[in-house]
């Protein structure tokens, strides 16, 4: 789903790149591959072993926020993130996601070094060009 909207800072674009229910091996599986980016790790293990084994079933939802910023010609990512959701037998899910993980955070944190000048600018986002075929 794509939705854009404005704003007092803007226009914003919202995509929510993946909804869909999965089953506890694949959110392991998932969650197996993101613990390589993680500064702390075992944390995804460790939260899952707080499930109960009736709890087999989940909703994933990837969202990404892109704000335009007009007097660069840029657009800024101010949000990239998966949460899973636990869903209850009747394939209703909790309104606080059991598990949520900032891609944004991996993605930023092998582009600069702390000593580069562009190091600042990627606390809270990361930019790129927009793109005018």
């Amino acid at each position: 789903a794509y939705t854009v909207g404005r704003d007092t800072n803007g226009v914003y674009h919202n995509f929510m790149l993946q909804r869909e229910a999965i089953d506890r091996t694949t959110l392991v599986d998932l969650l197996a591959s993101f613990s390589q980016r993680q500064s702390d790790k075992g944390y995804f293990y460790k939260k899952l072993l707080t499930l109960s084994a009736e709890i087999t079933h989940f909703k994933a939802i990837t969202k990404v926020t892109l704000f335009e910023d007009k007097s660069d010609g840029a657009l800024l990512m101010t949000d990239y993130t998966s949460s899973y959701f636990i869903l209850d037998e009747k394939g209703q899910s909790e309104i606080t996601p059991f598990i949520e993980v900032n891609h944004q955070d991996a993605i930023r944190h092998g582009l600069h070094r702390p000593d580069s000048p562009y190091y600042n600018f990627m606390k809270n986002e990361l930019c790129g060009e927009i793109w005018e075929p």
